[in-house]
């Protein structure tokens, strides 16, 4: 039998891919304001009042997007600056950015590069071929 060394309820073998996640004073974990689902259940978290990028990993420079989308977009449709999601006194806009090839779309229309559209909770946005669905929390 193998055994795992625990820390803290996690095995050392998960600790890569934990998370930060926001804690309120009263100690509890507090849920994101939005969030993008993917239909496989891969969730990302996303910031209020703070800018997302969306994307692929760089390996030349070694970026990394907030919401990187490397592990879904195998055929890679998606720029490595895709896209990004602006929050704004509680509200959330997206915005394709300069460059990308094979386009932003919300809810099946393309997007403007570079004009931003508010998203609404249950919306469809795709990043090249990868569709994710846009949530928003409380």
């Amino acid at each position: 039998m193998l055994a795992r060394e625990i820390v803290g309820g996690v095995s050392r073998r998960d600790l890569p891919r934990l998370q930060a996640v926001e804690v309120s004073e009263a100690g509890a974990v507090a849920a994101p304001a939005a969030w993008l689902e993917h239909a496989s259940g891969h969730r990302f978290d996303l910031a209020t009042g703070k800018d997302s990028t969306i994307g692929r990993f760089d390996p030349v420079t070694e970026l990394a997007p907030d919401v990187d989308l490397s592990t879904l977009d195998t055929v890679r449709s998606t720029s490595r600056r895709h896209a990004r999601i602006v929050s704004r006194e509680g509200r959330f806009f997206l915005r394709e950015e300069i460059g990308t090839a094979n386009g932003t779309f919300v809810g099946g229309e393309r997007l403007t590069t570079g004009v931003e559209r508010e998203l609404a909770d249950g919306q469809r946005v795709r990043f090249g071929r990868v569709e994710l669905t846009f949530r928003r929390g409380g």
